[in-house]
This record gives structure tokens, C-alpha cells and sequence, in this order.
């Protein structure tokens, strides 16, 4: 079966899903640059480290917001039932992945899986959606330290990205898509 590739970023206040919250989610397709904007908290950067959101500022959105490429914003209704969740957020996503992998399995592709993986899948969980990705993710550092024949390579691609890495997790997940598909194309990989 073929794949469709996602690049997917967190942000989160936390160690882990366990003592934390995440505060916003942003992915990205690899073909295509669609995109999908899930925002749960409204937080400020910390001063102390820009990559990680304040969790004295956080504020919990309580509509769940959720942004397409064409600029569409999408606000759960205050009187909905799912205003007072995530599950908003969370059925959106699943509904997006399903429509722009069509008949395709969805891959998830990350700077970091070990940390974004783990609070997306937490979060659905908790919601009782089903994770869209299985229970696999992949290292974009892994690939790019093997295709080099040099495990100590795994920072390297980050060069690769055209858009900046700011932080918002969908021109994160855009510059990874970036460096993902400069990788594929050098190394003759199929997309």
C-alpha cells in the first residue's frame, strides 16, 4: 500500500502528557504543503527559552481553533459540546488526515518523534480517536544520518529547511517538509 507523508511539530508546556499539556499542533503533507493548525492553549513563548510555551501565560482556548492553507479559521460553536474539549480539534485532524491520504496508509515523519508522537498520540487517546498514524513515527535526523553512511550526521538536514524555524508548529512542520523532500529528491527516492 502506498504512503502519504506528514510532517507533524508540538508544542507543549512539560515533560510529558503525564504532568504537561500541549498547547498547539501543526502538520503538514509532503506533496501537496497542505497544512492543518490545531490550537488548544493560547500561550505565550517563555522568555527564557522561546521553545517552549510559558505555562503562567497559557489560557485554554475555549474554541478550539483550527486553520487550513486557505486561511480558513474554524472555531468550534461556544454552545457546542465540543467547545469545552479537545475533542473538536482532535476529530478535525482525523477527518483531515483521512481526506488528504485517501486511499493511502498515513506516515508521520518528525524533527523530534519521540516528543511530538507522544503528546498527539496521548491527546487522541485521551479523546478516544483513533491515532491516524498507527503507532509509528519516523526521524527525519535517522534518515539523513543513514543516506550519508554517517550516523553522527543526524542535525545536518536542518540546512535544508527554506521556511524558519519559529516555533509555530505548522512553519516548523513546513521547513521539515522542505528539508524531507530535498532529501527524498538527492537521494532518488520516489515522492
Amino acid at each position: 500500500m502506498a504512503q502519504t507523508f506528514f510532517l507533524v511539530d508540538v508544542e507543549a508546556c512539560g515533560q510529558s502528557p503525564i504532568g504537561g499539556f500541549m498547547t498547539e499542533f501543526g502538520v503538514v503533507e509532503l506533496k501537496t504543503k497542505a497544512w492543518f493548525h490545531g490550537k488548544i492553549y493560547d500561550a505565550a513563548p517563555s522568555v527564557d527559552n522561546p521553545a517552549v510555551p510559558d505555562r503562567a501565560t497559557a489560557v485554554l482556548n475555549p474554541r478550539f481553533d483550527y486553520t487550513l492553507p486557505d486561511g480558513t479559521v474554524f472555531k468550534s460553536a461556544p454552545s457546542s459540546v465540543e467547545a469545552h474539549s479537545e475533542r473538536g480539534v482532535h476529530v478535525q485532524f482525523c477527518s483531515w488526515v483521512a481526506k488528504v491520504a485517501g486511499d493511502n496508509r498515513p506516515a508521520m515523519f518528525s524533527d523530534n518523534p519521540a516528543y511530538d508522537y507522544q503528546w498527539l498520540n496521548c491527546a487522541l487517546d485521551d479523546e478516544g480517536v483513533p491515532n491516524p498514524f498507527g503507532h509509528t513515527a519516523r526521524r527525519i535526523g535517522d534518515l539523513y544520518a543513514g543516506l550519508k553512511g554517517n550516523w553522527r550526521h543526524t542535525t545536518d538536514w536542518k540546512r535544508l529547511r527554506k521556511t524558519a524555524h519559529t516555533h509555530n508548529p505548522v512553519d516548523d512542520s513546513m521547513g521539515n517538509a522542505e528539508a524531507l523532500e530535498a532529501i527524498l529528491t538527492k537521494y532518488g527516492q520516489v515522492l
